[in-house]
């Protein structure tokens, strides 16, 4: 019953790490898309800098997206998709290159 049970835990564990990424790679595939709009709401250009300021207003309550793993989000320039410091939160490769695509 103990081998069952150091199992299940570990089972557990595993898919809670796995939704916690998922959930953490959606939130910066959201805080890309409005980092896009406000950079054409604004006539800003790739490498233009931008800050947790400028996009609060598109999110409810003013709240930015994080992630569930205690990761810290790095918005980035205009045309750099976000960054997670949790090791393997990344958007995927072809989301990060339509992130810096030339206007």
């Amino acid at each position: 019953m103990t081998a069952f049970l150091l199992v299940a835990l570990a089972a557990y564990r595993g898919a809670r790490r796995d939704a916690q990424k998922h959930t953490c790679i959606y939130a910066l595939g959201v805080l890309e898309d409005v980092k896009r709009r406000w950079a054409e709401e604004n006539s800003k250009m790739n490498g233009d800098e931008v800050r947790d300021s400028d996009l609060r207003k598109y999110f409810k309550g003013g709240i930015m997206p994080s992630c569930e793993a205690g990761g810290t989000f790095t918005i980035r320039p205009v045309g750099t998709p976000p960054k997670c410091s949790v090791k393997g939160h990344a958007l995927p490769e072809e989301a990060a290159r339509s992130a810096t695509r030339p206007r």
